[in-house]
């Protein structure tokens, strides 16, 4: 019995004896790439990064990419595969890096840019040349990145407003919005009080009358451009006494109806006979040939409007085809509709003072006062096409030739 004991003792020994051996030779052939304390630095490294990550887009995919190396790691620890250990500790470390260089840039740009808003609701060339003029002179910054235009286009319709509050509310950089709406305007007026804003076309509508109703907020700029009623109709009385005055406007549209007005009044206080005509939709354009019967010893003032703007070819080559002379109040608008005078304001001067209200806005310089809100537009220019008069027959005074900022021979 006691030889019996003496066996079973001894093969027991010899089991615990090799169990130990095995376990020790599995112990030192285990990397340190899997120990305790390399699990514990990597974890606070991805930490450390998910901090710095904090708000941008790439926290989630660094948030998902570390959680599924961490799993494979998991799963290679369980099954004792050393290599693979080795080899995801490597990778986790080189995504680690790789997305700690991703967040740089991406929050070096979000500090950097930007975002200038060019709103409108119905665009046509005059605003599309003073855009076209403003991102000129914003070139530089565009180029290296500090500004990014937006163009966005604004209606009334409940679910064009709710995208457009929507998307400036989401946008969390500096921004500054440029509005030719005056829809747009009243929408950011009652919703954005803090918004810097800029209204680059106040013209003289009623309910934009007075300096007190632009107000509404400190970061608000604007510049006036007025039509040029009493020079228009001086220059009318002076020029062409001897043909009948047949003026053209925008029954429908607010802003046209609200200029004819006022030009209403001055002609009729300063004595000028003349013929209106209302033009409310594209059916009246297409029956413009109704005024063929005026059209000897007579010419036309059109007062400006977004319909005549947005059909300014079919209105032009009627008036060729009638061989009646057009007057408008701007330079842009007797190229379009190729006028024999025009007298306004310079868009390209406007172009330059939206800059120059962006840049005030941009570096935060104090407004002092309501009257550096709202600025008038810098100059009028006078325009003769006296190339085209010829072609009509016109004789343009060469008083109004030798006064003309600009005269096309």
């Amino acid at each position: 019995m006691k030889e019996l004991r003496r066996i079973l003792y001894s093969l027991l020994c010899v089991c615990l004896l090799s169990t130990l051996i095995v376990i020790k030779h599995k112990s030192d052939s285990t990397p340190n790439s899997y120990s305790s304390n390399n699990e514990i630095n990597t974890t606070d490294n991805s930490t450390d990064v998910l901090l710095e990550a904090h708000n941008t887009t790439k926290a989630k995919e660094l948030y998902k990419k570390i959680s599924l190396h961490k799993k494979l790691k998991k799963q290679s620890l369980s099954r004792r595969k050393d290599n693979n250990i080795e080899n995801l500790n490597k990778k986790e470390e080189t995504v680690i890096n790789d997305i700690k260089e991703d967040i740089k840039a991406e929050d070096s740009n979000s500090e950097l840019v930007t975002n200038i808003y060019f709103i409108t609701s119905n665009n046509n060339f005059i605003t599309e040349s003073i855009q076209n003029k403003v991102k000129s002179l914003l070139g530089d910054k565009i180029s290296n990145n500090e500004i990014k235009i937006i163009q966005e286009d604004f209606d009334l319709n409940s679910t064009n407003i709710n995208r457009f509050k929507d998307k400036i509310q989401k946008d969390k950089n500096d921004k500054v919005l440029v509005t030719f709406s005056q829809s747009a305007y009243e929408v950011l007026a009652k919703d954005f009080e803090n918004a810097k804003i800029v209204i680059p076309l106040l013209l003289s509508t009623s309910n934009l009358k007075n300096n007190e109703k632009l107000s509404f907020s400190k970061n608000t700029l604007g510049i006036r451009a007025p039509i040029a009623h009493k020079a228009m109709t001086n220059l009318i009385k002076n020029s062409f006494n001897d043909k009948k005055l047949i003026v053209l406007y925008n029954g429908l549209e607010q802003e046209s109806l609200h200029n004819f007005s006022l030009l209403k009044d001055i002609l009729e206080s300063q004595k000028v006979p003349y013929i209106k005509f209302s033009i409310k939709n594209k059916n009246d354009i297409d029956n413009l040939s109704i005024l063929k019967s005026d059209a000897k010893d007579s010419v036309v003032l059109l007062v400006t409007s977004n319909l005549f703007l947005n059909n300014n070819k079919k209105i032009s080559s009627d008036f060729e085809k009638m061989k009646m002379p057009v007057v408008t109040f701007s330079e842009l608008e007797l190229q379009k509709f190729n006028a024999i005078i025009s007298l306004g304001v310079d868009y390209d001067v406007i172009a330059q003072q939206t800059y120059d209200k962006i840049t005030t806005l941009l570096q935060n310089k104090e407004i002092k006062s309501d009257n550096d809100r709202v600025e008038l537009a810098k100059l009028y220019n006078l325009i003769v096409n006296n190339k085209h008069a010829k072609q009509l027959n016109i004789i343009i005074p060469e008083g109004l030739i030798k006064d003309a900022n600009k005269v096309i021979k």
